[in-house]
Parts: C-alpha cells; structure tokens; sequence
C-alpha cells in the first residue's frame, strides 16, 4: 500500500515549513503554499519516505530525516518505482486528488545545508518528483495513494 505520511507548506522560498494534517488542493497546487500562485507544471513536489531513509543513512545519521529538510510538499511511503520514469503518470491521493507526474526534482545544493555535508549526493536519484494537479481536492495525511501507468 502506497501512503501520504507527511504534507508541508512552503509559504516563501526559504521560509519554515508548516506542517499540515491536511490540505486543499486547487487547480494551482496546494492552498498556503508558494507555488500555488499557477506555477506552471511544478504545482506540487513530491519524495519518498524511503529516499530520505536511505539518504539519511548513507550521512550515517541516527533516528529519522525530518521531512521538512527535503522542502517538498509530500512525502509517500510504499512507492517502489524509479522516479525517473514516472513522467506522464497520475498519482490518485484519497478519494479525489488527481496528480500529474510533470517530471524529477533534482536535489538543490541546499540539501548540503538541510542535511549535512553530503546531503547533495545522499540523495542524489532520489530527489522526488513534481506534479500539476489535474483533479482538486482535499488530501490528508494517512490518505491512500494510488499509481496510474502512462497510457
């Protein structure tokens, strides 16, 4: 089963994360969010709880990565695909939140500061993915996530 775990507001470029139980999701992204200004195919970021797992380890890390670190909107746990070649695929979040895959997102060097010297490379495949939303909504942490393969 894949799962929502965690959803983060990012009200300004480099502001504090708001962690959220649940959010709206309108035709431009998620409600309280900067890029819910129609930003284009980059509406929603999204990681997987295992990335940050594996990169927290591999900077030898004890406990578990903050999500906010990573500074994506959700973090989904269960997803054993290769992100990569998700572009075109619809992620389903509940009962009505229909994502758009628009492509990868790349780790940014601010990952050396969120997480540490290394945090760049530790997480280097494993940046996440972006989405424009398709389908709006409510979504809520403990939501179930389903994939929908690319015609």
């Amino acid at each position: 089963m894949i799962e929502l775990k965690w959803i983060g507001l990012r009200p300004a470029r480099k502001a504090k994360i708001k962690v959220v139980q649940e959010v709206e999701v309108d035709s431009k992204g998620l409600v309280g969010d900067r890029y819910d200004i129609d930003f284009g195919s980059r509406n929603v970021t999204l990681i997987r709880q295992e990335g940050l797992d594996n990169a927290w380890k591999k900077l030898n890390k004890e406990g578990i990565a903050d999500p906010a670190l990573a500074r994506r909107n959700l973090v989904i746990q269960g997803l054993d695909a290769d992100l990569k070649k998700m572009k075109g695929e619809y992620i389903l979040i509940g009962d009505n939140v229909k994502l758009e895959v628009t492509g990868y997102c790349h780790p940014c060097t601010r990952m050396d500061e969120n997480f540490g010297t290394g945090g760049l490379k530790a997480l280097s495949g494993q940046g996440g993915l972006t989405a424009m939303v398709v389908q709006t909504g409510k979504i809520r942490v403990g939501d179930t996530i389903t994939i929908v393969q690319k015609a």
